[in-house]
Parts: C-alpha cells; structure tokens; sequence
C-alpha cells in the first residue's frame, strides 16, 4: 500500500566524510519506501540518508535507503528508467508505524 502526495525530502550521502546534500519532491511513500518526483544525480550513490515529515507530523522520519531505478513513461516512446526509488534499508518500527497510520487516513 503507498499514498500519492507531495512531501520534500532531503537526501545526503550517508559516509561522514562525503559532502553533498539534496532536495527532492516524494511523489508516494509506503512503509517500504520513497517514489521522488525526479532522478537522484549520479554522485548519489551507496547509502544514503533522508529525511523527511509526513504531512501533519512534526517529527522528522530519519532513515538510511538506497536508490532504485524505476521506469519513467512506461508505455511511451520515451519510456526509459531513472534512480527514483529510496528502498528504506533501517527504518525504525515507530517510523514505520507512522507511515502505516498516514496511509489508513
């Protein structure tokens, strides 16, 4: 089950020592993960950390991911696939609640 929405998330390498921060649009969120809007650059690889607030929550969900490709334009001529997919890789069984919660609403 995931919710269609427009959520910001912010999104950083996860090694201490990397520098690098960005921003996306979540476009759906499930307890499994995190569908952006856009494609992560290509210097967003290995795992990364993200954060992010449910509507109405005022707690940031904090969790380590890793990004998946997902196809773009299925069906069309210009059908192709893009790092879209943030796979939640430890996120926290409250946080998961949470989303589970946000999605019964």
């Amino acid at each position: 089950m995931a919710a269609d929405l427009r959520m910001p998330v912010e999104i950083c390498r996860a090694q201490a020592s990397d520098q690098g921060r960005w921003f996306r649009m979540a476009v759906s969120v499930s307890p499994e993960m995190l569908t952006l809007g856009s494609g992560l650059p290509d210097q967003v690889d290995g795992p990364i950390v993200l954060a992010f607030h449910l509507p109405g929550d005022p707690i940031a969900i904090r969790a380590h991911a890793r990004a998946v490709e997902q196809l773009v334009d299925e069906g069309e001529e210009t059908e192709h696939s893009e790092r879209r997919g943030l796979v939640f890789i430890d996120l926290e069984e409250n946080a998961k609640t949470r989303i589970e919660a946000y999605l019964k609403e």
